[in-house]
């Protein structure tokens, strides 16, 4: 459709400007009133619909004739549940009581149109991917608006699992509570074939100078050896690995430490070359390391 009306502007006596405006509906973009916030749903055919829908046809038969199925724990499940619902002019109805202490006896009482399975996904469209209905709004909306005019079986785990798994928001929406990585325990090889090592201090200076200590930890036996240093440079640290660990125990086949610039030298790499160690991993200070930690910490505090 497109609009067109022509206006004329005196600007003074001598001169006249005539202005051209033109409206013209772009198809891509939606009208207001293509727009709903409610679906569209037949009162006729959700009668029909209910009467054949599983959860819901032997509740509209019992309620209007009085009629209960032959199964014995069908039966009772039909007359427990039936407590909650109520057929109005061939159509059920289910009965939600809220419990707001300021509402009247006449307002806590919420009458619930009973969908039945084959009209569960046009609600949902609707009130979630709706412009005007849902916009894509979370969990907790989607499912309270939705509960203040219908409901059925699995209502709350359905619009759940319905929201979740909207392409939509998981694209556009962001992810303040992302689930970490599942941690994956590293195999333990043999004796002396991985040790876990760190470093302590800066502590209080002695005699001889040493004022940090190199904690390293044997992951099979969990053996621990403490070297005292002077300096937590890499060539004192390469020393003490050569002389105290690879000599005495044998080259090992895996190095485990923090991120120190110290265990990240070249030094240290080389020397892991050297005797064709494969991996250095590097994590964090790990839990095989943290008693020993904490027992020397508490030794060399109270002597």
């Amino acid at each position: 459709m497109c609009i067109e009306q022509t206006k004329t502007s005196h600007l003074d006596q001598d001169t006249t400007v005539e202005y051209h405006i033109e409206y013209a509906s772009n198809p891509s973009v939606p009208s207001v009133g293509a727009v709903s916030e409610k679906p569209d749903i037949d009162p006729v055919a959700v009668k029909s619909f209910q009467r054949e829908c599983s959860d819901f046809s032997y509740l509209v038969k019992y309620l209007e004739t009085g009629e209960l199925p032959e199964d014995q724990k069908v039966a009772k499940k039909v007359v427990v549940e039936a407590e909650q619902y109520v057929c109005l002019d061939g159509t059920l109805y289910h009965l939600f009581y809220r419990r707001a202490k300021n509402l009247s006896q006449a307002d806590r009482v919420i009458k619930q149109l009973a969908v039945p399975k084959v009209l569960r996904p046009d609600v949902l469209l609707s009130y979630h991917d709706s412009i005007a209905g849902g916009g894509h709004q979370g969990f907790d909306r989607t499912y309270h608006s939705i509960r203040l005019k219908y409901y059925w079986p699995r209502m709350y785990s359905d619009i759940y699992d319905y929201v979740k798994s909207c392409d939509a928001c998981q694209r556009a929406k962001r992810h303040f509570h992302g689930h970490p990585a599942p941690l994956h325990p590293m195999p333990v090889e043999d004796a002396f074939k991985r040790w876990h090592m760190d470093i302590l201090g800066p502590l209080t200076t002695s005699s001889d100078g040493h004022k940090y200590v190199l904690l390293v930890t044997d992951s099979f036996t969990r053996w621990p050896e403490a070297f005292p240093l002077k300096s937590q440079e890499a060539t004192v640290i390469a020393q003490v690995l050569y002389k105290e660990i690879f000599c005495r125990y044998g080259a090992p086949h895996t190095l485990i430490s923090d991120r120190g610039k110290n265990f990240m030298s070249k030094l240290i790499q080389a020397l892991c070359e050297l005797f064709d160690i494969p991996v250095t991993i590097l994590v964090p200070i790990t839990h095989r390391l943290i008693r020993h930690v904490r027992g020397l910490t508490q030794l060399l505090h109270n002597p």
